[in-house]
């Protein structure tokens, strides 16, 4: 399976950890999808809890895609790429912004139009760095040195 490398992805080419993108707008909360529920967008697999959910993905894709392929928004505006929390999240103009925890959201959100700003400027170089390794990508042939000592190796 080709994963997309500029797209904040699990080992199964999952994207936001699973979650159900579609709620981040409609619930302004983060929910688990389910397996059962898939959508391919621009190389990623996104996970919905239902059906219709999914259907209105699929007509409005980049409208409810996460910005910087779901990775820290408040990374990306400092030009690092960095995994998320999905708890950590805002809608703005409706568009999904995430970052790394609660902490850098706090951050993040005290000069909201300058961070996208400077995301902004800063996503064509940043998308190109090496995503960063983390136990959920411990199987991924380009984090299996990186993670090491991070997560345990499959047995």
């Amino acid at each position: 399976m080709m994963m997309h490398p500029t797209s904040n992805l699990d080992a199964n080419g999952i994207l936001l950890h699973g979650d159900h993108v579609m709620e981040y707008h409609s619930m302004m909360a983060a929910k688990m999808g389910s397996p059962q529920f898939t959508s391919l967008y621009e190389g990623d697999i996104y996970r919905f809890s239902s059906a219709a959910n999914r259907d209105m993905f699929k007509q409005f894709p980049a409208r409810y895609a996460a910005a910087y392929g779901g990775f820290c928004a408040m990374g990306v505006a400092l030009g690092k790429k960095l995994d998320v929390d999905p708890m950590a999240f805002r809608t703005v103009e409706g568009k999904l912004y995430l970052n790394l925890n609660s902490s850098v959201q706090r951050d993040w959100v005290k000069a909201v139009p300058g961070n996208i700003m400077k995301a902004e400027r800063n996503w064509p170089k940043v998308r190109e760095l090496p995503d960063p390794c983390t136990p959920a990508r411990s199987l991924l042939p380009w984090c299996q040195d990186a993670v090491g000592s991070h997560a345990p190796r499959p047995t």
